[in-house]
């Protein structure tokens, strides 16, 4: 009896519980060499958390078709080269993460992880070849051997600490090495000789550092950040191919990207705003020359509140780096006459951006319209030209920069439930985009397509379905015109608590297909398409199982970095 008490505190303490988690998901496919799989497991012991993961993706298609024709310009003389045949393609990517987390309250997190990755890849084709118009070239066959393995083992450290008054300071470094190797031979032979031999074999280290660094102070409403980001990378390469004569040779390059920030978050009224000055330094170097330059990069998004939803508008300028393995001056022969090669000589790209967004959230219904625009000044897009090297003339294909790509346009999606409920709902993806693109050495080129994907499920109880599929289009990428892939993909599953089993069926209509078209120009005209025929109504069976019990700690990272360029 508390009398006339008008609060009481019941106050109970207690040590934290322990606690674990663990589960898995896999997809196995019914056909050999289709594996998705995730398997983790943790562990909690106060403010510790030890965790464990490992992550599958593998892929192994034979008996796939393609075909390619490669017409050469030079003046009035015009030669064609046809292959048609069949390639066998596969990969395996092995993701390991070994975690360590403390964690107290909201106000101290620190996270070591350390992930060994492993990747292997192939690519092995047979054609058949049809040739036309030049007395040296005869018809024959190609066979071509193509290999990447990569091991890439990486550190990452995580800090942040929330001090009195407001104050939030947060640490991330993350180093990585990748040590790779990549071959492709490549032989090619008419009815009375052998008339391409080529072997090329490159061995490269990459080391990396990406060290952020960011402090936070809150006035209520309003949040100042400021911020510092590094990532250095350097590559040494081991190369024999066909223009050193098969003498192993070394090359190195670097790329180093500084990014530093000031930025301040708040709201007025309604209106929400969020903007941020930064500088971005960029430093790229190898053995035939340098690139260095600083960059203007600001970022702002302008957010209100209206009934039943939000308008955005979002201006961003960020800068795009050259891969680290383009900026080597190796060389591979596609076919006899026609090389791509590596271009030190590459500039970093600047990318602009502005979009204004309308978000619409109904019981029934979510939609998302975009109106926006994107400049990309000195884009990477890969040219062929006539050169003579060493004494032959040969068409040359690399990367190189153009003026600008600018695309412009509108997306939308569309999320539907006619029953304000999961058991019936409807999901459009689609747009208008148009293209430009402009360059020195091919001009001026336009391009407009409608990218259209949708999406129906369904879900009753424990039971659910999805079917979902994109109509491929065909869009603007460098100096070729490529087709998106025609995904279909259905589902059946029956869920319960934290077990969920299904069957899957993968392109279940038909194959995937990719089509590539170079755009028009007085060099090489090139077409192509390739068909994983063998996957084709792939089933598959999915099986997904959790198990928890006691604490569960789930910190978030507010800083997350992490180098995706192995530098092949």
């Amino acid at each position: 009896r508390y009398a006339d008490a008008g609060t009481v505190l019941n106050i109970h303490t207690r040590a934290a519980e322990n606690g674990y988690a663990t589960g898995f998901d896999v997809m196995q496919g019914t056909k050999a060499g289709f594996n998705n799989t995730n398997v983790y497991a943790k562990y909690n012991h106060g403010p510790h958390q030890f965790s464990l993961d490992y992550r599958l993706e593998l892929r192994n298609a034979a008996n796939c078709d393609e075909q390619d024709t490669y017409t050469f310009k030079d003046g009035d003389k015009r030669a064609t080269y046809d292959y048609s045949g069949t390639y066998h393609f596969g990969y395996a990517s092995h993701d390991f993460n070994l975690k360590y987390l403390f964690t107290h309250g909201d106000s101290v997190n620190f996270q070591a992880k350390f992930t060994p990755s492993i990747f292997t890849w192939f690519w092995n084709s047979n054609m058949d070849i049809n040739a036309e118009g030049n007395p040296l070239w005869a018809n024959g066959t190609q066979d071509k051997r193509q290999r990447r393995n990569s091991f890439s083992p990486s550190l990452d450290l995580y800090f942040d600490r929330k001090l009195p008054g407001g104050h939030e300071i947060m640490l991330n470094a993350v180093g990585t090495l990748f040590h790779n190797k990549q071959h492709v031979h490549n032989i090619q032979n008419d009815e009375t000789q052998q008339t391409l031999d080529d072997d090329m074999r490159q061995h490269n280290n990459k080391y990396s550092f990406i060290g952020e660094a960011a402090y936070t102070k809150d006035w209520g409403r309003t949040q100042l950040a400021l911020g510092y980001r590094a990532a250095l990378a350097k590559s040494d390469y081991r190369i024999t191919n066909i223009l050193s004569d098969y003498k192993e040779y070394d090359y190195n390059a670097t790329d180093d990207k500084h990014y530093a920030y000031a930025q301040l978050n708040g709201s007025i009224a309604k209106i929400g705003y969020r903007v941020s000055l930064g500088a971005t330094y960029i430093n790229t170097s190898n053995d035939d020359t340098h690139f260095h330059k600083l960059y203007f990069t600001p970022d702002a998004l302008l957010s209100y509140n209206v009934k039943n939803g939000a308008l955005r508008l979002r201006g961003k300028m960020s800068t795009i780096t050259p891969n680290i393995s383009s900026l080597s001056n190796n060389s591979t022969v596609t076919i006899p006459g026609l090389l791509y090669s590596g271009n030190p000589w590459l500039k970093s790209a600047l990318d602009k951006q502005i979009g204004l967004t309308y978000s619409l959230n109904l019981p029934w219904l979510n939609m998302d319209l975009t109106a926006e625009a994107r400049k990309i000044d000195n884009d990477f897009s890969t040219y062929y030209q006539w050169q003579t090297i060493d004494g032959n003339r040969v068409i040359v294909g690399r990367d190189e920069n153009c003026d600008y790509l600018l695309n412009y346009g509108f997306a939308g999606s569309l999320t539907i439930r006619p029953f304000s409920n999961d058991l019936l709902t409807i999901g459009v993806e689609t747009g208008y985009k148009w293209q430009k693109e402009k360059s020195d050495i091919i001009g001026v080129h336009r391009h407009h397509y409608m990218p259209l994907a949708w999406t129906v499920d369904f879900r009753k109880g424990c039971w659910g379905a999805e079917y979902y599929q994109c109509i491929p289009h065909k869009q603007l990428n460098g100096s070729f015109i490529n087709s998106a892939e025609n995904t279909q993909n259905l589902i059946v599953y029956y869920q319960k608590k934290q077990l969920m089993v299904g069957i899957v069926c993968i392109f279940p209509f038909a194959a995937a297909k990719y089509n590539d078209s170079i755009l028009d120009n007085d060099v090489l005209d090139k077409h192509g398409w390739n068909r994983v025929t063998s996957q084709k109504r792939t089933f598959c069976i999915t099986l997904s199982y959790n198990l928890f019990s006691g604490k569960q700690n789930n910190a978030e990272k507010k800083l997350n970095n992490k180098d995706n360029d192995k530098g092949f």
